[in-house]
C-alpha cells in the first residue's frame, strides 16, 4: 500500500514525512519528489534512495518532525509523585505558620476591643466592662447599663450585676489556634527583665478567678471604687513559640488610653 508524502522546506534542506516516516533529504530532492507526484498520491519509499526513519527515532528537540503521543503513564505517575511529597512537606510548615501569624495577632485583636468598650462607654454615657476569661480563653463585653461606679464596682455579683448583660463574647482560639496554647503571663523562658513594669510604669495585673475585669468610665477613664485611677496590664502568648509571640496590652487609668507591647529578644524586654 502506498504512503501520502509531505514536504516541509527549511533552509538548505528538506524533511520528507510520510505518515510515521521522516527523513531529511539535501535541498531540492523533495521537490523534485513532490512535483512528480501529485499531493495525496501514493509514494513509495524507495524514490528516496534509501531507507526511511520512523518518526520516534527522529525524535529529537530539532527535528520538526514530532511525535504526538503525549506523556507515559509512568512520567505522569512520577510528576503526581512529586507533587504529593512536596504538598505533604508544605502543607505543615503552612499550618505552624498560620497558627504563629494567628497567635502574633491575638494582641491586636485584644487590643482592638479594649479601645471599642472604652468608645462605647463614651459614647453611651455608662460603664461597660472588658473581661478576659483565661478559662474559656475569650473575652467577653459587658453593658453595665449604669453610671454608678462605686455601687457597681463594689457589688458582689461585679462585673455581671442584675441590671449588667453580655453584648458580645469573642473567642481567641480561632484560625488554627487551639485554646491549649494560650496562656496569660510572662513566660518562663524569658529573661529576668523582660518581668519588670513596661516603660509606662504598669506592671501585669493578677487575674482574680482566672479572670481579668477592665470597667471603663463614660468618660473613659479606668478607676476603682474610691475613683483612684487603677492601671491594667494584661499579658499573654502562645506557649509554643513564647519567645516569638510574648505580648502587652496596657491601659492607663487616668486618660483610659490602650497600648500594645511586644517583647523584644534584642532589648530583652518588651517595647512599645
Amino acid at each position: 500500500m502506498g504512503l501520502v508524502v509531505q514536504v516541509i522546506d527549511q533552509p538548505r534542506r528538506q524533511t520528507i514525512c510520510c505518515k510515521e516516516w521522516c527523513l531529511d533529504v539535501p535541498g531540492g530532492f523533495g521537490t523534485d519528489v513532490a512535483q512528480n507526484r501529485a499531493a495525496g498520491s501514493p509514494v513509495n519509499p524507495q524514490d528516496f534512495g534509501r531507507p526511511l526513519k520512523r518518526v520516534k527515532e527522529m525524535h529529537s528537540k530539532n527535528s520538526p518532525c514530532k511525535s504526538s503521543a503525549g506523556y507515559s503513564t509512568i512520567e505522569i505517575i512520577v510528576v503526581v509523585g512529586v507533587i504529593a511529597v512536596a504538598t505533604a512537606m508544605a502543607i505543615p510548615q503552612m499550618i505552624s505558620q498560620r497558627r504563629l501569624m494567628t497567635a502574633h495577632n491575638m494582641v491586636n485583636v485584644i487590643a482592638t476591643r479594649m479601645r471599642d468598650v472604652r468608645q462605647q462607654a463614651m459614647s453611651q454615657r455608662q460603664a461597660f466592662t472588658f473581661t478576659y476569661d483565661d478559662t474559656a480563653k475569650q473575652l467577653l463585653i459587658i453593658d453595665n447599663n449604669t453610671r454608678d461606679r462605686a455601687t457597681l464596682l463594689n457589688d458582689a455579683l461585679y462585673p455581671l450585676t442584675t441590671t449588667s448583660k453580655v453584648s458580645a463574647t469573642i473567642p481567641l482560639a480561632v484560625g488554627g489556634l487551639d485554646a491549649a496554647e494560650i496562656s496569660y503571663g510572662i513566660p518562663s523562658a524569658l529573661p529576668v527583665g523582660a518581668s519588670n513594669a513596661l516603660a509606662d510604669g504598669i506592671s501585669k495585673s493578677n487575674l482574680t478567678s482566672s479572670k481579668l475585669n477592665i470597667t471603663f468610665e463614660p468618660d473613659g477613664t479606668v478607676t476603682d471604687a474610691a475613683g483612684n485611677p487603677a492601671n491594667f496590664a494584661m499579658y499573654i502568648y502562645d506557649n509554643r513559640a513564647p519567645a516569638a509571640t510574648a505580648s502587652a496590652i496596657s491601659v492607663l487609668g487616668a486618660s483610659g488610653r490602650v497600648k500594645i507591647w511586644r517583647y523584644s529578644p534584642s532589648a530583652s524586654q518588651y517595647v512599645e
